[in-house]
């Protein structure tokens, strides 16, 4: 079920990027930031539209290879971590915390407890 609610999470946040291209505010004169600001783009979203489908159709399937589950988790988490990261670094440059970082992290935070506690993706049932 976690599986499922990570990849509504990931499209979500993927039709948000294509809808909302000033999701990530640009400043040209930070490095970091005009870095960051790439990862607003429409092949982003589409990426992450895409692998959020993927996760929900394989959860829906019941596919639930303990290796495939690992990898999963860990693309899941590291897309989720680089967003988090992306957000944050615009937030420190233009001085204002956004909802998105907040609500990125917190996936974030979600991926790794999942992780972390859950026994269903080991195997262990």
């Amino acid at each position: 079920m976690y599986l499922i609610e990570i990849g509504i999470e990931t499209i979500a946040i993927g039709f948000y990027m294509f809808l909302d291209h000033m999701a990530m505010r640009d400043d040209p004169r930070s490095p970091a930031v005009h870095a960051m600001h790439q990862l607003n783009g429409t092949n982003w979203a589409a990426i992450m539209v895409i692998f959020g489908a993927a996760i929900i159709a394989l959860a829906l399937v019941g596919y639930s290879s303990t290796r495939f589950m690992s990898y999963v988790l860990i693309f899941a988490g590291a897309l989720w971590f680089l967003y988090s990261v992306a957000f944050f670094i615009a937030d420190l440059d233009f001085e204002q915390l956004k909802i998105s970082t907040i609500l990125s992290f917190g996936v974030f935070v979600e991926i790794l407890t999942v992780a972390w506690f859950s026994d269903d993706w080991r195997g262990h049932r």
